[in-house]
């Protein structure tokens, strides 16, 4: 997935093909982040380019539940870029992509990361932590079940001030900008 931030163009990947320690890698990076240092349920590789140079590269893994790249699996704010990988999150330095700090966001699983009110919301699989920018959780929240749906359907909404939550079981609970479950 490519998108751009100021004068960067900004690629993501999944690169589950890359060997940690290997010299025979299809892809290269500069830096390597590594949250767990045994096998590797998630691997994203990052390159930043500018006028088709490329500045840097890294790529972030960890183990626990897979995560994949689609338009929610990172977030670019406060110079760096914000990228879940399995049940982290990984803060890179933009355009250098050094690491500004790394946090395990859910026991299982990161899905998707969103602005919210000058932080950040992680959907995780088992909790939703609104995370400050320099990785302080502010607040989690777990519910009955997981925050997933077998039927597919939307699991996790931001409206207005409000978080709306669905689980496997099609339990529903809205949070506030607090983590406070709530009635409306």
């Amino acid at each position: 997935m490519t998108t751009y931030y100021k004068e960067y163009v900004i690629e993501v990947v999944h690169d589950q093909r890359y060997t940690f320690g290997s010299a025979d890698n299809i892809n290269n990076y500069k830096f390597q982040y590594d949250a767990s240092g045994t096998w590797y349920g998630s691997q994203h590789g990052i390159r930043i380019n500018k006028d088709d140079t490329e500045l840097s590269s890294a790529i972030v893994a960890c183990t626990a539940g897979a995560t994949t790249i689609h338009k929610h699996s990172f977030l670019i704010g406060d110079e760096n870029i914000f990228i879940c990988c399995a049940n982290h999150v990984f803060a890179l330095k933009i355009p250098e992509l050094t690491l500004s700090w790394q946090l395990k966001a859910d026991s299982a699983t990161c899905f998707a990361i969103y602005p919210f009110k000058n932080d950040m919301l992680v959907h995780g699989e088992l909790e939703i932590s609104r995370i400050d920018f320099n990785g302080n959780i502010k607040w989690q929240f777990g519910a009955r079940d997981i925050f997933a749906t077998p039927d597919g359907e939307s699991s996790f909404e931001i409206m207005d001030d409000r978080i709306y939550l669905k689980d496997f079981e099609h339990n529903i609970y809205i949070l506030d900008e607090n983590g406070i479950e709530t009635n409306l």
